[in-house]
């Protein structure tokens, strides 16, 4: 009798486990805001931007390499942010490119 509990918890525990969803199913990535393109409905966000570089071209940060993390961010209202806000990012797949491109399924601002 004691197998059978100690089963149906086992069994009960797994599918508890392997049907939930979580937002740890998803990658983040904190990071300021360095470009906005109304146009497309996107932005461009480098984690680990410093300040003298806010005034930098993108193209350049992106032709120089300068930063790892650098990705253009679309699914999101590209109006409703503004260059230098620090933001978090949530997003299940990445284009493999760099900058890397993703289809943001939360995004959060931070204060500064």
């Amino acid at each position: 009798m004691h197998k059978k509990k100690a089963l149906l918890i086992c069994l009960c525990l797994f599918f508890l486990t392997a049907c939930s969803s979580s937002k740890s199913d998803y990658e983040t990535l904190t990071g300021v805001v360095k470009e906005i393109d109304v146009e497309n409905k996107k932005i461009l966000v480098i984690s680990g931007l410093k300040k003298e570089d806010l005034q930098e071209d993108y193209k350049v940060l992106i032709e120089l390499k300068k930063y790892k993390e650098v990705l253009w961010v679309s699914g999101i209202d590209s109006s409703k942010f503004t260059i230098g806000e620090k933001v978090e990012i949530s997003y299940n797949s990445i284009e493999d490119s760099y900058p890397g491109q993703v289809t943001a399924k939360n995004i959060t601002k931070l204060d500064h």
